[in-house]
Order: C-alpha cells, then structure tokens, then sequence
C-alpha cells in the first residue's frame, strides 16, 4: 500500500511541475509577443526573436518543443500580423523563419503551403536548422506547390530540392531523398549528392524497384541516370544489368568500353553470354572476353558440373522414369526397345538433353539403313534425328560429326532432321569457329529444294542464330520464303517466325515493314493462321520495345484502317510483347476488360445458339473475338512476370474464368497460368491444374501444363499425378501422348536444366525463354487444335512445334571461379528462400532465409536464391547465378574497404558544371 500511495504522490507532482513549467512557458511567450507587437526597434525585436529561437534549441525532454509548439501554434496567427506590420527587413526575415518552424503544426486550411512560403522570406535558407522533422513538412509543401507551379518557380524550387534531399541522405533517410527528386522529376541532382558507395547501393536499388510503378517515359529516363550513378562509382556490373532491364544494347557496349578491369569484363561477358545478348565484339578489349562471350565452354562446364554433383550420367528412359513412381505397381507403358518410336525419341532426348548420349542413337543409326523403319515411320523422319542436337545441346564440337552420316542421306525428312540438329546445338552459341549459316543456306537457297527441308532449315536457322540480329541470315528468308509467291502458306508463317526469333527485342525498320506488307498483299484475314504467325513474328520483334510503340502504333492504324479487326488484334499483341514483365497495371486492366466482355458475349452467343439464331456473320465475329480473348489472357500472364504480387492477384481472376468460361477460355487460362509458373512448381498451382486434367475438354492442355510448371523439378507430386494419368488414359493414345511430353519436361536434363525466364531474382526477364515457351502455347491454342482429336493431328503431323521450347531452357547452376586463374573454386553458400531487402537499413542485410549451406557447384531453384557464406571471398557479380567470378581478399585488408578495381578517371557522368548547366536547360 505504502509503495502505490508513493507512486501516486509522485505523479501528482511530476503533474503539478509539469503545470507550472507550462504556465511559465506560456507567459514567456506572451510577453515575448506583446513585446513583438509594441516595440519597433530593430535591434530589440531581433532580441527578442533570438530568445524565441533559444527557447525552442535549449528546451530539454521529449516533451519540451511538442509543449513549445503547442503554445506556439495557438499564437500562429499573431505572429503572421506581427509580420505583416512589420518594416525593418532582417527583423521580417528572422520572423519568416520562426513563422516557417510553428506552421508545421498549425493544420488550418488557410495555413497550406506556409512552412515554403515563409521559409523562401527567412533570412538563413538552411533546411537543417529545425531538424528531420521540419524538413519532411517543407518537403510536403514543395511537392505539392511543385504540381501547379510554373517554369519560374519550379527553377527557384530546385536549389532548395536538392538541398533538403542531401539532407535526407545525411540523416541516413536514403528514401524520402529519392521519393522527393522523383516526384519532383530532379533525379539527375543524385549524381551531384550521392558520394559513397553505400548510399549508392541503397539508393539504385531503391529506385530501380520504383521504376516498375513509373509511367514512361519517366522509368526509362530515371534507370538511365541510375545506370550513370552506378558508374560514377565504379560499379559496372550493377551498371550492366540496370542497361539490360533498359534493353539499350549502346549502353551495354558503352560500359565495356569504360571498363578497363579486365575481370571485371570477364564476369560481364559472362552475364551477356548467359542472356544470349549480342554485342559489338570491338568493345572488348582482351580475347579472354571475346571468348567468353561466344559461350563455346558451355558444354563442358555443365557436363563437369553434372559430374562434381554425382548426378546420374548414365542415358535415362522413360520406362526409368515410370519405375521410380510406380511403387510396385503394374503401369501400362509399352515401349519398344527394339524399334524406337517417336515418342520414346522425343522425350528420351528431354530426359538426357545436353548430357551428349541417347539409348536411342545408336537405334536411329541403324534404323536409317532400314527400308522399312524408313517407309513405316516417314512422318517421324525428322523429329527423330533433330533429337540429336537435343542430347548435344550446346556441343559444337561434336555434333557435326555426328549428323554427318545424315546430311548424305537420300531421304530428304532425314537429311531435314540433321539440319534442324545442327541448328538446335548450336542455340545460344555465338561461336564463328563452327558457324552453320554457310551449309543452312545453301539448302534453304538450292534449287528444286523440298518443303520437309525448308522446314528443318528455317527452324534451325532460328535455332542457331536467336536474338543475334543477323542480316545476313535474315536477309535471304525474307526474299526466297516469305515474300515468295510460291511458298506454301505454312512455311512462310514459318519463315517469318524465324525473322522474329533472329531479331528478339530489335526493332527493325526494313523487317518489320517487309512483314507488315506480306499481310497487307497476300493474307488481310486474321482468320488465316499465317497472318497471325507473321503478327506474332513482329511481337517477338517489339519484345520489352514500349518506347517505340507510338510509331508502330502509327503505322498499323494507316495501313490497316479499314481492317478493325485485324488492327485490334495487331495492337493489342504487340503492345502486351512490348510491356512483358513491366507489371503494367492500366494494360492489366484493359486486357482483362477485354476478357470479361468476350466471356459475356459468349455466354449470349451460347444462348443464341440454343434458340437456333446464328448466322455465318455472327460465327465470324465470335472466332475473332475469340483471338482478342485468347491474347489478351496470355497478354495478362505476360505482363505480371517477376511480380509475385500481380501474380497473386491475377490468380484470383484465373480462377474466376475457369469457373465461369467456355471450353476455349478454359484452356488458355490453363496454359497462361503454366506460362507465369514456368519450373516453379506451387502446391496451389498444382491442385488448381489437377482439377481438369480429367475433363475431356481441358485434359490435354492441363496435363501440358503441368509439364511446363514442373519442367527440370522433379516435383514428386506432379509425377505422382503423371503417373496415376497414365492407368486412366491407357485407351487414348493422344492423352498418353501429352503425358510423356510432361514427363519428358519434368526431368528435363535430369532436373539440371530449366525454363523460367526469371534470372537476377526475378529482376531480369530473359526474352529468349518467354519467346520460345510463347511460340509453343500459341500453336496450341490455334482454333483448330482445340479438341482432342485435333491436337493428335498437331501431334502428329506438326510435333516440331515442341522443339521452340529448347530457346526457353537453360542450365540452373551456381558455378565460381577464381577471377585470375578461371578455374572453379569451391566455396561455402547459402542456399535458401529470397528476401526482399530494398529500403531495409543496415550496410549489409541478409537476404535469404530458412537457408542450407553448400558447397559450389550447386544447382539453384526457381524459388531459391543463393548468398557467398565465406569472408574471405567477394563476388565480382552481385547476384549469385550462374557464373560468378570471386575475388580473394587479403589477410591485411579490412573487407568493408575492398572496392572492385576502377579507373576514376573515365566516368561516363559529366562533371558538375555540366549537370547543373543540364539541369537549368531541362526547366
């Protein structure tokens, strides 16, 4: 009892001091204000004001200047007419700045925009004199005053705008300083404040994640200033990939030649190579470079990697396959192992894809002696020997001697299936040493030349020579296949899918107005497949190209405008290619309005249809509403990649449809949702696919699916599923079909390859994969394969469509290297879920979590990230991926002050004067 009544008779007093301290406080300040008011001399009032300002500094406790204030605000409006009678002007000044601080907590409406107003009369113009707090209210009131100001008074704002950001970095509020020069659109002053590698770090990687929720041109122009800050302090690798995101092959080819660390151009060479990005071999300085950069060694890298992680390197079956889920059970596989069959060729060349051998090939040597395999199996001819160059993915060296025995063949689908081999070894290598395009075109280009030949050719063109940008490669296409009257209409679909693949992310002016007229003289109906083959051929061009697309725009409105429908499908496909990966939330909307009116109209057409109302008009309009729905569904898929927030919003819609829609709704939402979950098997995307795999009208594409989703997992439960298929679909040969394709897909490389085209932690989208997984869906979506008997004719006729999915695979392994010596060093790692650490303080947070710790090389997941566990080391790239150079740190050394090697003296920023001078003209 004692000790409560003590407590209670000091709070009582602890609130009696604090009332008299206030009442005294008060009075002070009264007499100060009549004082103020009463007294014209300048030195007096200037007297006066400075105890005011005393007040507030020495105030002591938590409490004090909140209490200071509080009294303060209640005079607000006595100061303001203290001021306006006053005339001596320093005394007006030092009054404007006190006037500025008590605004801050003075929220009447006519009080907007005091604390600038009167902070622009003080006398001092110091941001800092009242502290963070004042500073973020003064900030407010320049950002709004900065929306209806004009050219004038934006000038005048901008000195104090970038000294309230240089503030905000000195108080280590790195954010609010970058939140300010956005919204004021002054991002170029963070070249003049920025002053150390730290606040650079925190600052790019804050802003470059802003950049997706910017409108344009906005982003564009802020990640360039990005990219000039990165080099200013000498980090060209963050500099590199911040290009990359921009696709501005310039400014990739501008930061090699600033770079003069010849390691540091090696990880570089790396990191282009592993995107298939071409570049200007002239600006690499040193062989080592150029070597890298052709990625001849990745072959051998991965089989060597296969090796150090013991995985099984002896050629799989999928008879193998079916063993290790059957669990004693009987399955109803029948493969025979005398004869191949395609399917056993197909998906035994996924299973061992890249590891150089195949049970099968030895089998198709001796089968292409044999009259009879020959004449039995002659639709299969040249899916069968393209299967080679799947077992030799990326092996050069060897596949030409390989195939050679098959180039002499007399049987033309033979000969057709050794080329498109030689194209699909040589995918994503730029080596000149063993370059195909001499013996592909003079097959292509010979006289009396078959369409099975055309065929292989032109799928191995595209193959060989994707993303490199090859006029003379694309040249020859253009004018004996595509814009050829005698070509048949399959292979000029063809033939201009391959100019799209050579050309992905370059807008070219003479390819694309070539194309634009083939539509325009020989196929102006959406309706015919080729048309819409030549569209998408012009998408994959435009791929991440949402700056150029007022002129594109431009051009299909004049040409096509008295073709509406054609130019709605035109626009829409190549403005969803356009923005992939950019989380565009307007377009987002607009495609799924798009969706929800086209599900509506169906829904009356249905009904239409049940009273026997329709015409051949009214079914016209529906199949092209149809191809607006059908790529507007994908459209959404594509734009939310590498945004785990859209995704998860988008699903909701997903959802929605598959209740809700018709059989051919169904199917493309299934395939988009396969198409956003590339090899990253969720457990809810797995039970949602699973629902229709039963469904005679969605079976094929959800077992499809499927495969896509757990392409190079292994994931048990999807196998599990496969598995179970198999014993209900034993009667139909075209189910079976799809469920080898998945099975196939689900141990891709036995689980060491992958076809997510999210790289860098999602911060990267690789174009190469979303083209080649894009092609596949969209041959499997086409109208006419919509049913099930249908998609056996694909499948049978049309298989070599599976083949464009190679273009999306690559290896998913963690790799390092000594950066002196080259050779793979092993180092600890951890392995485990990523973290967003953007904007979180600390110099060096960690961002993965519930980790393993490895031993490099290692294979990473789609949903893994991996993060250097050894002081000793930094890695001369910062994301762990792939190829990454590490560099030793010495004993002597402290590693907080281990910078990468850089030579100042070449910056590609300019110099101070020039960025002032540069600011002044943008306003």
């Amino acid at each position: 009892m004692n000790k409560v009544v003590k407590t209670n008779q000091l709070i009582e007093h602890k609130k009696q001091f604090s009332n008299e301290n206030e009442t005294i406080l008060r009075s002070t300040i009264d007499a100060y204000l009549v004082e103020l008011s009463n007294n014209e001399s300048p030195e007096d009032n200037l007297n006066v004001l400075q105890q005011l300002s005393q007040l507030i500094v020495t105030s002591t406790g938590f409490a004090s200047i909140p209490l200071t204030l509080k009294i303060m605000e209640k005079h607000y409006e006595t100061f303001k007419s203290i001021y306006d009678h006053k005339r001596d002007v320093q005394v007006k000044m030092e009054l404007a700045n006190l006037i500025s601080f008590v605004a801050t907590s003075h929220r009447a409406p006519n009080s907007k925009g005091d604390v600038l107003k009167y902070y622009q009369l003080s006398l001092k113009q110091v941001v800092d004199s009242w502290g963070i707090a004042y500073v973020r209210d003064l900030v407010n009131d320049i950002v709004e005053q900065w929306k209806s100001a004009s050219d004038d008074d934006r000038l005048s704002l901008i000195p104090l705008i970038s000294r309230c950001a240089s503030y905000f970095l000195q108080q280590n509020s790195e954010l609010e300083a970058c939140d300010l020069l956005m919204e004021t659109e002054q991002m170029e002053h963070l070249l003049l404040i920025v002053d150390n590698v730290t606040i650079c770090t925190k600052v790019c990687h804050y802003v470059t994640a802003c950049c997706t929720y910017l409108p344009q041109p906005n982003n564009k122009n802020i990640l360039y200033t990005i990219v000039n800050l990165w080099l200013k302090h000498g980090q060209y690798v963050h500099a590199l990939y911040v290009a990359m995101k921009i696709q501005c092959t310039k400014s990739i080819e501008k930061i090699f030649q600033l770079c003069n660390d010849v390691h540091i151009q090696m990880q570089m060479a790396l990191i282009i190579a592993r995107h298939n990005i071409s570049i200007d071999e002239q600006c690499c300085k040193w062989p080592k470079v150029v070597s890298l950069l052709s990625n001849e060694d990745l072959h051998q890298t991965f089989i060597d990697v296969c090796r150090q992680l013991e995985l099984n390197l002896q050629p799989q079956t999928l008879d193998n396959i079916l063993k290790r889920h059957s669990s004693g059970r009987q399955c109803h596989s029948q493969l025979n192992q005398t004869i191949p069959s395609i399917d056993q060729i197909l998906i035994n060349s996924f299973i061992n894809m890249a590891f150089g051998y195949d049970q099968s090939l030895t089998q198709l040597s001796i089968c292409v002696n044999d009259t009879m395999w020959i004449e039995k199996n002659r639709n299969d001819h040249l899916l069968s020997i393209s299967t080679i160059g799947l077992s030799h993915l990326w092996n050069t060296d060897r596949i030409m001697k390989i195939i050679e025995p098959f180039l002499h063949s007399k049987v033309d689908s033979i000969k057709a299936g050794a080329l498109l081999a030689m194209g699909l070894a040589n995918c994503t290598i730029h080596s000149l040493k063993y370059e195909p395009k001499q013996i592909l075109l003079d097959h292509l280009l010979a006289s009396n030349v078959c369409n099975e030949i055309q065929l292989g050719t032109l799928m191995a063109l595209s193959f060989a020579y994707a993303a490199k940008r090859r006029a003379d490669v694309v040249e020859p296409i253009l004018k004996n296949i595509v814009t050829n009257e005698k070509s048949n209409s399959y292979n000029v679909g063809l033939g201009s899918i391959t100019c799209g693949i050579i050309y992905i992310g370059h807008i070219d002016g003479h390819l694309i107005g070539t194309l634009i007229e083939t539509i325009v003289d020989r196929y102006p109906k959406l309706s015919f497949k080729v048309t819409r083959n030549i569209i998408h051929s012009i998408g994959l061009c435009c791929m991440g190209k949402d700056s150029m697309m007022e002129t594109i725009n431009g051009t299909i409105d004049q040409v096509f405008k008295d073709n509406d429908q054609l130019k709605s499908y035109f626009t829409l496909f190549i403005e969803i290619c356009s923005l992939v990966g950019s989380s565009n939330i307007l377009m987002i909307q607009e495609l799924l309005n798009n969706c929800r009116c086209s599900i509506i109209e169906s829904k009356s057409k249905v009904k239409e249809r049940n009273k026997k109302v329709i015409n051949r008009n009214e079914s016209n309009d529906d199949d092209n509403n149809h191809f607006i729905r059908t790529i507007s569904i994908i459209g959404i898929g594509m734009l939310s990649l590498g945004d785990e927030v859209n995704i998860h919003m988008i699903m909701r819609e997903f959802i929605l449809m598959l209740r809700n829609g018709d059989r051919q709704t169904k199917n493309v939402v299934i395939l988009t949702i396969a198409l956003v979950h590339l090899s990253n098997p969720k457990l809810s995307v797995i039970d949602t696919l699973c629902k229709f795999t039963h469904s005679t009208e969605t079976a094929i594409n959800a077992i499809i699916a499927l495969g896509l989703i757990g392409a190079g997992t292994g994931n048990g439960k999807i196998g599990k599923v496969l598995y179970e298929l198999i014993n209900f679909y034993r009667g139909s040969n075209t189910c079976r079909w799809a469920i080898n394709i998945s099975f196939g897909l689900l141990y891709l490389g036995n689980c060491s390859l992958t076809l997510n085209p999210q790289m860098e932690g999602c911060r990267l989208i690789r174009h190469q994969s979303i083209c080649g997984v894009l092609i596949f869906i969209l041959h499997l979506l086409d109208q006419s394969y919509s049913s099930r008997a249908s998609f056996a004719t694909l499948l049978h006729n049309q298989t070599h469509i599976l083949l464009y999915l190679t273009l999306a695979i690559r290896p998913k392994m963690l790799v390092t290297y000594d950066h002196e010596t080259m050779k793979p060093i092993p180092i600890q790692v951890c392995v485990g879920q990523p973290i967003d650490i953007t904007g979180q303080a600390g110099i060096m947070p960690r961002s993965v979590t519930a980790f393993n710790t490895y031993q490099t090389p290692v294979l990473i997941s789609t949903n893994e990230k991996a993060e250097l566990d050894n002081d000793n080391f930094i890695p001369l790239n910062p994301y762990m991926e792939g190829h990454v150079l590490v560099k030793r740190i010495s004993n002597n050394n402290n590693s907080n002050n281990v910078v990468t090697d850089v030579v100042k003296s070449q910056m590609v920023v300019m110099d101070k004067t020039k960025i002032e001078h540069r600011i002044k003209e943008k306003v």
